[in-house]
């Protein structure tokens, strides 16, 4: 499937993002819709409107939110 192409529906294109509403990445990542919200205001998450719904990425949502914990295990000079 290209996605350029003019014939991608609307699903075919949501399925090739992996498109999710406000509602279900913000249960899938445990925060409240207003912090998605809020990252899509500041810049740092795109958000894609689909007639009335406004749906997110979860691909990049994952990279977004998702930071690792620092650890201090393995560290030299512990």
């Amino acid at each position: 499937m290209y996605l350029g192409s003019p014939t991608v529906s609307t699903k075919q294109l949501a399925r090739a993002r992996s498109l999710a509403s406000l509602a279900e990445a913000a249960e899938r990542y445990d925060v409240h819709p207003r912090t998605l919200r809020r990252r899509v205001a500041d810049g740092t998450l795109t958000a894609y409107r689909i007639g009335r719904l406004v749906k997110v990425d979860l691909l990049e949502a994952d990279a977004v939110l998702l930071a690792p914990i620092p650890t201090t295990v393995g560290v030299a000079g512990d």
